[in-house]
């Protein structure tokens, strides 16, 4: 995962900190009662089940991800923190709806998930094997490839019209676009755009309505008129959907309504 998507992933998240030898997790959570899935910002812990250990947690690792991809209901382990830990909480269903409105995103989290239950798998398969032979073959194995010397592979020669130039992520350029439009600071991430009619007197009016980690903004562009909205999820009170309309109420100075 990117930073930018940790950001994404993060937004609307509750820190929490806990001490050494502290409960981050009950035993015996069910999917449907996990309401939040955690991230392991800083410090140690390790998972256990009726009293025997099953794997330690460091930084970067997140907490509850079953209750996301487990559909027969097992129940979690026990999380506890070994040192002094900040957990970020992010909560489920805002996670899967961030997740369901960003196809790469979703990919790219899910791959992260699956690649830390492989892992996870393979020490458990490797210490459940009885057979003291499999064990030492693996050390030998590993023995021998931190002995081999390190293989150095030529890089391929461009020729000569060709230029090594890093491709550029088009979302990261979305978001600047996106800031230097609104008057953002560079923490701002766009998460969502869509294009939508404001209903307005005397003429409908066509533009992009931007969802961002804090804001809705709304902008248009037509001849030499331009409408820019920028509303802060505080200000917001109330979206209703009415029939083919979407109304956003909020408070700025004065009651007002954006209507889509």
């Amino acid at each position: 995962l990117r930073s930018r998507d940790w950001k994404i992933l993060l937004t609307g998240s509750t820190t929490h900190s806990f001490l050494a030898g502290d409960v981050i997790m009950e035993e015996g959570t069910t999917p449907d009662q996990i309401t939040h899935i955690m991230l392991l910002k800083e410090g140690k812990a390790h998972l256990e089940r009726h009293g025997m250990a099953l794997r330690r947690l460091g930084t970067g690792t997140i907490i509850g991800e079953t209750a996301m991809l487990d559909s027969f209901g097992r129940s979690s382990p026990l999380c506890i923190a070994d040192t002094d830990c900040k957990v970020e909480a992010i909560e489920k269903q805002l996670l899967l709806s961030v997740l369901s409105s960003d196809a790469e995103l979703a990919l790219r989290f899910f791959l992260y998930v699956s690649e830390m239950l492989i892992h996870y798998q393979k020490k458990v398969d490797l210490l459940s094997r009885k057979d003291h032979k499999s064990i030492s073959k693996l050390r030998t194995i590993k023995a021998s490839r931190q002995t081999q010397p390190t293989i150095n592979r030529q890089q391929p020669v461009l020729r000569a019209n060709q230029e090594s130039r890093p491709t550029a992520d088009p979302k990261l350029t979305r978001d600047r676009e996106f800031r230097t439009l609104f008057g953002f600071k560079d923490e701002e991430i766009l998460i969502k755009e869509y294009r939508v009619h404001m209903v307005a007197k005397p003429l409908d009016t066509l533009g992009i309505l931007f969802v961002s980690q804090n804001h809705t903004c709304f902008f248009s562009k037509l001849l030499n008129r331009k409408i820019k909205a920028v509303i802060s999820f505080d200000q917001i009170s109330q979206i209703e959907k009415q029939k083919l309309k979407v109304v956003i109420s909020y408070e700025h100075g004065k009651k007002r309504k954006l209507v889509l």
